[in-house]
């Protein structure tokens, strides 16, 4: 089998659609190595005029591939906005030439975002879908709007939540001295909650709390930085940009709790990898999370927007050191019956397996 993944940023990108990427082009090239794999990124570095140029770029490379030989699946990962619109022409040279076409969804607001737009762009994304021999969803809520409001059969459509690899069972947690460490890792913005995340440290903080909080990650950086200082906590907050995954793993080492306080999500992979490393995890019932999580029971759940939801909860885990230990013991758990990078490889190939031109054989993977 020779598959071809196009993804913005291909397995360097940042973000969750560049973790699952580089998860699912490792775990292939590791576990399946006469597999051939290759990777084509659309986005590209640098200046987004430029973005023409990558995308006939990755355009001529992929007809290149396709020249030397059989292409047997021609993965596309998209999100919202845009990203299926520049995907199409992708799309079209699968449907074209008949090589099987995923179109695996990442988009934490791909709902809202198409029912805010006009008839052109809808029309587009409903050809796309349907078009598409299978669509990869992250969770129940896109399974249901794809069928019920796109018109995608559900034959086409595979519920398949992400993974991430396994970094080993993680040695149990002793208690230290010193302040309660939190860690978010994402695309900083609004839409993750760091806002509020933010305004619960000043409220912590200012009771007399003692709590650091490394922000790490890309996005609005320089604005959350200003945004601490005006609160009186930058010396309590450490923001880090972008890191690189062995940095990343040494951050995991150093942390007492996971905090994601977003208002939109699909499945973050950031809260996979806290789950397989044992930390307890603090996240909101958005998107996929409520499907897989459970409040109390793996995790705590806080309501999105609500800052004193989320300083009541930090306040409370910060108190109970039994209690962070029991949630990161049963998100390892969890990490290991749904999420293991294994179990998601084999079921991806399953998938391929039953994927034949023009037609989805087969029930869902």
């Amino acid at each position: 089998m020779s598959l071809v993944f196009v993804s913005p940023g291909g397995t360097e990108g940042g973000g969750g659609m560049g973790t699952v990427t580089r998860g699912i082009v490792t775990g292939l090239r590791a576990r399946h190595p006469a597999t051939p794999v290759i990777v084509l990124d659309p986005r590209g570095d640098g200046s987004v005029f430029l973005f023409p140029f990558h995308l006939l770029a990755s355009l001529a490379r992929l007809m290149a591939v396709h020249l030397k030989g059989r292409i047997d699946i021609l993965h596309l990962n998209v999100s919202e906005r845009m990203s299926i619109p520049r995907k199409a022409v992708f799309l079209l040279y699968g449907r074209l030439f008949g090589i099987p076409v995923v179109l695996h969804h990442h988009g934490a607001e791909f709902i809202p975002e198409y029912e805010k737009r006009s008839g052109p762009y809808r029309r587009l994304v409903r050809w796309a879908v349907n078009a598409a021999q299978c669509n990869i969803v992250l969770g129940r809520l896109w399974e249901e709007f794809l069928s019920r409001d796109l018109g995608v059969p559900k034959e086409r459509i595979v519920l398949l939540y992400n993974a991430v690899d396994d970094p080993g069972r993680p040695a149990p947690r002793e208690e230290r001295p010193g302040p309660l460490r939190l860690l978010i890792l994402a695309n900083l913005s609004a839409r993750k909650g760091v806002g509020e995340l933010l305004q619960a440290m000043k409220a912590l903080t200012g009771s007399g709390r003692d709590l650091t909080l490394t922000l790490a990650g890309g996005g609005e950086v320089d604005t959350f930085r200003a945004r601490a200082q005006e609160l009186g906590i930058g010396a309590r907050c450490r923001f880090t940009g972008w890191i690189p995954a062995a940095e990343a793993a040494k951050l995991w080492e150093k942390t007492d709790l996971f905090v994601l306080p977003s208002h939109h999500e699909g499945l973050p992979m950031a809260i996979l990898e806290a789950l397989s490393r044992g930390v307890p995890v603090v996240a909101t019932p958005v998107g996929s999370i409520p499907e897989v999580l459970t409040d109390g029971v793996d995790c705590r759940l806080v309501p999105p927007g609500e800052t004193a939801a989320l300083t009541q909860t930090l306040s409370f885990l910060q108190d109970n050191a039994g209690e962070r230990r029991r949630l990161g013991a049963a998100g390892r758990l969890l990490f290991e019956r749904q999420f293991a990078l294994d179990r998601y490889i084999d079921r991806l190939l399953r998938l391929y397996g039953h994927l034949q031109p023009p037609e989805l054989e087969g029930k869902r993977a």
